[in-house]
């Protein structure tokens, strides 16, 4: 009986030992390497560093960008201009287009009426002769 208690006092003096040892080196663990947070405490915490490194990082504009300058408005219109000097380039160029390709299909209906007249006119004419 004696026995038997010794052996039960030393497993658990030795589950004693480990449960101390592994937590001082849960401890040790989390000072050298900390946890990281989940859920919506790390989500909260991410964000908050985003608008901080957002807030840190965004440019110093003067006040010439801000509220612009003459030449900035100058270039404005320069730009306009030229904006609407091609687009009539292109209405011109489109028209021309639309010109020639009439000309083409007046051209070929012209060619198909001279044709037919021929056909009509000529009696020996393979396609026009009556079986």
């Amino acid at each position: 009986y004696l026995e038997e208690k010794e052996r039960e006092n030393k497993r658990n003096h030795d589950k004693y030992n480990r449960k101390k040892y592994f937590e001082k080196k849960k401890l040790v663990e989390e000072e050298l390497v900390p946890k990281p947070e989940i859920g919506s405490r790390a989500y909260l915490k991410e964000k908050r560093q985003k608008k901080t490194f957002q807030r840190d990082s965004s440019p110093d504009l003067g006040d010439d960008f801000i509220h612009g300058t003459d030449q900035s408005f100058d270039q404005m219109l320069q730009s306009k201009k030229q904006y609407q000097n091609k687009k009539s380039m292109n209405k011109q160029f489109t028209e021309e287009k639309q010109r020639k390709f009439q000309q083409m299909q007046e051209k070929e209906q012209n060619t198909l009426k001279m044709f037919s007249n021929m056909i009509k006119g000529n009696k020996n004419f393979p396609l026009t002769q009556q079986k």
